[in-house]
């Protein structure tokens, strides 16, 4: 029979039932330390409650009280039916009850378990951690701490570099708990395995997600709500970013960036130096477009080109972004969006620390077909943001941009006329029929050229 899990759902009798079925199966048996009446009338009456049913039967049950105030939850009941142990139950109602503790911006988890290695194993690997022996008890204290941080790390094919971006996640010395989300869109070699190899060593930090068809291929923003769904569960503050094939080399970075976000509200994003690995060479490079930055910069700076580099950057989360990235057109400039639309919000910082490596692979995007793509897609992405941006500065040279690159995008074309047989039109075609207003001197030149674009 499927079981089914639901939210207070249950009767003080079905709880009643319950206790008494599973009494014994507690590492002290229930009935000789609390009167089961009671405790199943008081857990009906005042605790929120988590449940597996099988059929009528309830089979499985956290408890647990919130208190708003301080921000923290406590749970003070576990407990499956001993016929349906090992099947994941418990665990998936510790995970629901996370959920609704983000939900009720909770802060903290707890409870307090017999010390049995056997039972605290268990919490351990469900990401709870030992806090303290209790006074005058045999329990001991254990907390499940809501993540200040949660990574955003994409891996496709990755393989060769993984094990030193993941090190860079789990080597991380920091005094507030945080996650890395690492998904793998359907890697075709090991990408997965090393993951899995990660999630079983550090099951506290590594959270994957693992695809069977791969997201990205279909450029219709799965992806990116993919991310943002399992972000947004975290309940985290910020967001820290790194590709699978970039890595981080400073065991202080999250902490750094973090105490300074804390310290300065009116910044809404920070990011430092990074060095490129040529990958053809093997050689490491000084990242130019940065190292002339000033440390605070704002969205007038970032409008005329990107400067933060994927691996360095940690900002603020900001549920209404996230909303306006995901009804965006997609395009190529994805880290770039979410910059200029966090640089709406705050501020930007650098730091002046190197703190992560940038990978630079083989492809070389230089060809007439590219730039012109390229062009399109910034005058596309300009276009979006135009509406959306409140500083009078930035908007006037986003105008300056479109402009420009308009003007580089008919040179292209007295080029490419010649050539669309030759191109991918259809792509080309969809981007130019969404800039209505701003390209129909394009769609008027390909009429012209009576150019048979599919």
């Amino acid at each position: 029979m499927s079981i089914e899990y639901r939210h207070n759902t249950s009767s003080q009798l079905d709880i009643l039932y319950h206790l008494q079925n599973v009494s014994s199966a507690f590492v002290h048996d229930l009935s000789n330390r609390v009167d089961v009446k009671e405790y199943s009338q008081k857990l009906f009456s005042m605790a929120e409650r988590e449940e597996a049913w099988s059929g009528d039967n309830l089979i499985g049950l956290v408890a647990y009280y919130i208190n708003h105030d301080t921000q923290k939850a406590f749970i003070t009941n576990v407990s499956v039916d001993i016929r349906f142990q090992k099947q994941g139950i418990a665990t998936t109602l510790l995970e629901n009850v996370k959920c609704a503790a983000v939900n009720e911006r909770m802060n903290l988890i707890s409870l307090e378990v017999a010390q049995d290695e056997r039972l605290i194993d268990f919490y351990r690997h469900n990401g709870f951690v030992e806090e303290k022996q209790m006074p005058n008890s045999n329990k001991i204290l254990i907390k499940n701490l809501v993540p200040i941080v949660v990574i955003r790390c994409t891996v496709y094919n990755h393989e060769p570099y993984l094990r030193d971006c993941l090190e860079g996640f789990v080597m991380q010395q920091t005094n507030f708990p945080f996650v890395a989300i690492v998904h793998d869109d359907a890697s075709t070699d090991n990408s997965a395995a090393i993951i899995r190899e990660y999630e079983e060593k550090y099951p506290n930090i590594i959270k994957p997600i693992y695809e069977t068809e791969n997201q990205y291929s279909k450029q219709d923003g799965s992806l990116g709500r993919i991310m943002n769904a399992a972000i947004e569960a975290t309940g985290a503050k910020y967001v820290a970013m790194c590709e699978g094939d970039d890595y981080w080399t400073d065991p202080l970075k999250l902490q750094k960036q973090v105490d300074f976000m804390e310290a300065n509200p009116e910044y809404s994003i920070c990011f430092h130096k990074v060095k490129r690995l040529i990958q053809q060479t093997g050689e490491f490079k000084d990242e130019i477009d940065v190292i002339d930055m000033p440390g605070r910069s704002t969205i007038v700076d970032l409008v005329e080109g990107n400067y933060i580099h994927t691996p360095s950057a940690l900002y603020r989360i900001y549920p209404k972004i996230i909303k306006q990235h995901l009804n965006m057109i997609p395009c190529l400039f994805g880290d770039y969006t979410t910059w200029l639309l966090l640089a709406n919000k705050g501020d930007i910082f650098k730091f002046e620390d190197i703190m992560a490596v940038y990978r630079v692979g083989n492809g070389v995007f230089s060809s007439i077909k590219w730039n012109t793509k390229h062009k399109l897609e910034l005058i596309i992405l300009f276009s979006q943001l135009y509406t959306l941006i409140d500083n009078d500065v930035a908007k006037q040279k986003i105008h300056e941009m479109v402009i420009c690159q308009k003007r580089y995008i008919m040179d292209d074309l007295k080029i490419l006329s010649i050539q669309l047989d030759k191109i991918q039109s259809a792509r080309l075609y969809e981007l130019i029929r969404v800039l209505t207003s701003p390209m129909r001197f394009v769609k008027s030149y390909f009429k012209r050229k009576n150019s048979n674009i599919r």
